[in-house]
């Protein structure tokens, strides 16, 4: 038997008979409605909970949100400013690339001074092996100069020798000289012999002249000679000499302005060669008779 509920919803108030069954049924279905109720009820705690714990969650994140949105913008202003730091290093870089290329040309010019400069090491070195080998030569001069003063001990004996045997050299140049005169005066004395001859040897040529014209031979008459100039004859008259004898016409016997061959020995008092005994032995020159040039003779 089921419930009338059209008649319950009637008359509220009334009480109706119902078999226990169906209250049974009534209060399983209410356990489990109150069952299904109180699970409804912790399952809503529960959500509720998780709501709490959610709305907490999500007005945390909010305020990271928040808190990260201010980062962002710090962040966005950050990167504004390492946008123009950016473009600031860009500039320096195009500065430094400009920079860089003036340094490699530096370090190009600097390679360039280094090879001169291995260079000049290089020299250097080579003037240090010659700075030792000089020094080596220095190391040898004591021994030189032991050497240097036997030979002037030997040069001293030599002048020793040169000037006792200058003394006899002067003796023999005395006897020279004084043969010398001798023939000079035997020289002049022939000279005037051959002016004798030549005179008779002039007067025969005249006479084979007037033996020729008697005869009707002609002569071709030679040209005379041109008169030398008054200046002239008084300048040769002055240095050239009378019977002088002749010497060889070649060598440094020869004058070397006129060509002559006509020359006389002198004394070269301008070189002394050695002093011998006191007495001074001067060198030798000689003096043209024909012009009066003097030369040196070796």
């Amino acid at each position: 038997m089921s419930i009338d509920w059209a008649q319950v919803l009637e008359k509220p108030d009334r009480s109706f008979k119902v078999p226990g069954t169906l209250l049974l049924q009534q209060r399983n279905k209410i356990e489990k409605l109150q069952k299904s109720l109180d699970e409804l009820k912790a399952a809503k705690t529960e959500s509720d909970q998780n709501v709490s714990s959610l709305t907490l969650r999500i007005e945390t994140v909010l305020g990271e949100l928040e808190t990260k949105k201010g980062k962002i913008t710090e962040q966005d202003e950050q990167v504004d400013k390492l946008k123009e730091v950016l473009a600031g290093l860009e500039d320096n870089l195009a500065s430094n690339n400009e920079e860089r290329k003036q340094l490699t040309e530096r370090i190009t010019e600097l390679e360039g001074t280094l090879t001169s400069k291995e260079a000049e090491l290089s020299e250097a070195a080579n003037a240090a092996s010659q700075l030792q080998e000089l020094g080596a030569k220095v190391a040898e001069i004591p021994e030189l100069q032991t050497q240097l003063s036997e030979k002037e001990a030997k040069i001293s004996e030599l002048e020793n020798q040169i000037a006792q045997a200058g003394e006899g050299l002067q003796k023999k140049v005395e006897l020279l000289e004084n043969e010398k005169s001798s023939f000079e005066e035997q020289y002049k004395l022939k000279e005037a012999e051959i002016a004798e001859k030549n005179e008779l040897t002039n007067a025969l040529q005249a006479k084979v002249e007037e033996l020729e014209k008697s005869l009707g031979v002609y002569t071709a008459p030679e040209p005379a000679a041109a008169p030398a100039a008054a200046g002239e004859v008084g300048a040769k008259a002055s240095v050239i000499k009378s019977q002088i004898p002749w010497k060889s016409g070649t060598g440094v016997h020869v004058c070397p302005d006129c060509g002559s061959n006509r020359t006389e020995d002198m004394k070269d008092k301008s070189k002394v060669l050695y002093v011998a005994a006191g007495t001074p032995i001067y060198a030798k020159k000689k003096r043209c008779l024909n012009c009066g040039t003097e030369w040196a003779v070796d």
